[in-house]
C-alpha cells in the first residue's frame, strides 16, 4: 500500500519477518514479536524531486520507519458458526501496535550529514497530510482457527475499545 500518498510502488521486508500464524497452538499460548521495516528513498527522483526543489537545505534521502509490536494470546475455544458451516476453533486475540516515523538525511556540506527525525516537526494524529501517517496505531483482531481447515475460519477487526466489530472476514 502507499499510505503516504506519494504514488510509490515498493516491496518491503520486515526484519525479523513478521509471523502471521504459528502451529501447533494451545489454549493460553502467548507469543510476542517486534519487527521493523525501513524504507529509504532518494529525493532526486519523482515525486520527491519537485517537493524538495526549492528548500534552502540539501535533503539527500527520506527514510520511513515502521515498527510492529505484536502480541498474540490464545484466549478462547469453542464452536465458530459461519454461513456454510460450524467449526471447533481456538480464538487468538491479536494486538498490533504499529509505530511509523519519517527521517530526512540532511547534508550540511559534501561528505557530512545526519538523519533528522521529521516526526516531531510534522506531528502526528490528525490534521491531514503526513501528520496522519506518523505515530502509533493500534489494531485488535480476533482470529478463529480450526484444526481441520487450512485457512482462518473468521477474523474480526475490533474498535480500539473493543466495543464493536468494525469488519469481519470469514472462510
Amino acid at each position: 500500500a502507499d499510505p503516504a500518498g506519494f504514488g510509490l510502488d515498493v516491496t518491503v521486508n520486515f526484519a525479523p519477518p513478521l509471523i502471521d500464524r504459528r502451529s501447533p497452538m494451545a489454549f493460553f499460548d502467548i507469543n510476542s514479536q517486534v519487527s521493523d521495516l525501513n524504507l529509504t528513498f532518494p529525493t532526486d527522483q519523482p515525486p520527491f524531486d519537485t517537493i524538495f526543489a526549492n528548500i534552502p537545505v540539501n535533503i539527500d534521502s527520506l527514510r520511513v520507519q515502521v515498527t510492529t509490536d505484536r502480541l498474540d494470546v490464545v484466549d478462547g475455544w469453542g464452536t465458530c458458526m459461519i454461513p456454510g458451516g460450524q467449526y471447533p476453533v481456538l480464538r487468538i486475540k491479536r494486538t498490533d501496535y504499529i509505530t511509523t516515523g519519517i527521517e530526512a538525511y540532511v547534508s550540511l556540506f559534501p561528505g557530512f550529514g545526519q538523519w533528522v527525525n521529521l516526526s516531531t516537526l510534522i506531528g502526528g494524529g490528525g490534521g491531514g497530510g503526513l501528520g496522519d501517517f506518523i505515530g502509533t496505531d493500534t489494531t485488535i483482531t480476533y482470529r478463529f482457527y480450526s484444526g481441520t481447515e487450512k485457512e482462518e475460519i473468521a477474523v474480526a477487526t475490533m474498535s480500539n475499545d473493543l466495543a464493536q466489530v468494525e469488519t469481519v472476514r470469514f472462510k
